[in-house]
């Protein structure tokens, strides 16, 4: 039995142990949070594009609500939605995977 000692140890468990089903590729970026956080609000979904600025998440943390801003210069398509609203998630979890747009 392992102890946990936080939201890091269950990322890496959960990464160690599951397929996100997305792969990168020289034309894919992830979108990771920038805090230590829950999930609280999926703005885009699978197909949206977005542009620089877009708010694609709002992430909760000691009762403040941090958006997560898509920041290329480049707009994209999210390609896929790697985590769910009320996820807990830790600082550089990738959050989305978006195709850039040519």
């Amino acid at each position: 039995a392992q102890e946990s000692r936080g939201l890091g140890d269950v990322y890496k468990r959960q990464v160690s142990t599951q397929s996100t089903g997305a792969k990168l590729s020289c034309m894919s970026r992830q979108i990771p949070a920038h805090i230590t956080g829950t999930v609280w609000k999926i703005l885009v979904k699978p197909g949206d594009i977005i542009e620089t600025g877009t708010v694609v998440a709002i992430l909760e943390s000691m009762k403040m609500e941090m958006p997560v801003e898509y920041s290329e210069d480049t707009p994209g398509t999210v390609s896929h939605v790697l985590v769910s609203e009320g996820n807990p998630v830790v600082e550089g979890q990738p959050l989305f995977t978006v195709n850039l747009d040519q």
